[in-house]
């Protein structure tokens, strides 16, 4: 029985592993031109401390995923993920929290 537990734990493990490595995330998508500049305008604006530049790009990373979703959460979302604002575009219908949104939406 013991072995019938491990068994099936180790094919759960091995199909959460593949489905990881399969599907896109926002991370793998190139960074778009808007976003890096509103990357250097953080820097600018952040000048030589360096808390305040991790907290800024930390936001901007953070609203970047989170617009990806939700294109009237920040005004410049359309800036910071415009494969996604304002329209989704294929590759954004392609990303795994699109994916789980829709299908939590009903909508896939």
């Amino acid at each position: 029985m013991n072995k019938q537990w491990l068994h099936f734990f180790s094919v759960l493990l091995l199909c959460y592993v593949i489905e990881e490595t399969c599907s896109l995330k926002v991370e793998d998508l190139p960074l778009p031109k808007t976003y890096l500049k509103a990357v250097e305008l953080a820097k600018k604006d952040a000048g030589k401390d360096t808390k305040l530049l991790e907290k800024g790009l930390l936001i901007l990373k953070n609203n970047r995923r989170d617009c990806m979703t939700n294109c009237k959460l920040v005004d410049t979302c359309h800036r910071l993920s415009p494969e996604c604002c304002p329209e989704m575009t294929p590759t954004c219908l392609k990303l795994d929290i699109v994916q789980a949104f829709l299908k939590a939406q009903g909508k896939l």
